[in-house]
């Protein structure tokens, strides 16, 4: 054989070694690749049931969410009776007795000159009924 052919021979018997060795790697990158895809559906199926689990969580969460409103509601609107009497309150204590009234209520606010006149008035009020 002249050597041209024995060189062409050589490259196409190193081109088959080189396909078989391609065929056997897509072999292995074909499980690979199938191995991959089943990973990822199991991460998909974990994914979606985790979802499921916050979805349930979030409903429960909206529904306590929902009831803390309402007695937030609920502890507002008592509380704003409650300042309505106490207004009331302070308003019938000032018509019995205007300074001791004017003195609490200031107090009650932390209005604090008018704390200290109410209290120097009821005091000069006592000093001059004697008590």
């Amino acid at each position: 054989m002249d050597p041209v052919g024995t060189t062409q021979l050589a490259a196409k018997g190193v081109g088959e070694v080189v396909r078989v060795g391609h065929q056997h790697n897509t072999a292995q990158q074909q499980q690979s690749n199938t191995d991959r895809v089943i990973a990822a559906e199991q991460k998909a199926e974990e994914v979606a049931e985790s979802a499921r689990r916050q979805i349930a969580e979030a409903n429960r969460t909206n529904q306590s969410a929902f009831f803390a409103e309402k007695a937030l509601d609920k502890a507002q609107e008592v509380t704003a009776h409650a300042d309505h009497a106490f207004k009331e309150l302070a308003a019938s204590a000032e018509s019995s007795n205007p300074v001791s009234s004017v003195y609490h209520t200031a107090r009650m606010t932390g209005d604090r000159k008018k704390a200290e006149a109410g209290a120097k008035q009821a005091r000069l009020n006592r000093l001059r009924r004697g008590r």
